[in-house]
């Protein structure tokens, strides 16, 4: 395991989008480093959502590291997954923590929040 000091840290946003014609609900994921989009897309349920967000955390930390992750859909969040708070992900060869992208940060929009 990585120390909590050298842990990869990468921002996420998590919201709805509004239904699509045919009333399909929607929710829209977002992992961040550095001010950059890393990884993106839209599931369902929140549920998966949660997971494809922590997956594609998962395979981003372990690509900077240098490992090739076996089971990356495992990374397994510590408590409940909650939209807007910082969240501890642990990926087995290492943790890492998954922040809310806030307001004003690069790259951020007024558009995002209304959403």
């Amino acid at each position: 395991m990585t120390s909590s000091t050298d842990a990869p840290r990468f921002a996420y946003a998590l919201h709805p989008l509004p239904p699509s014609r045919i009333g399909l609900r929607r929710w829209r994921w977002e992992l961040w480093h550095a001010g950059a989009l890393v990884a993106a897309g839209w599931r369902i349920t929140q549920e998966h959502a949660v997971r494809a967000l922590c997956t594609a955390a998962s395979r981003r930390g372990h690509a900077q590291l240098g490992l090739h992750p076996l089971r990356p859909e495992r990374a397994a969040t510590g408590a409940a997954f909650g939209a807007g708070r910082p969240v501890r992900l642990d990926c087995g060869a290492f943790e890492c923590l998954l922040v809310p992208r806030l307001p004003g940060a690069a790259g951020w929009t007024p558009a995002m929040a209304a959403r």
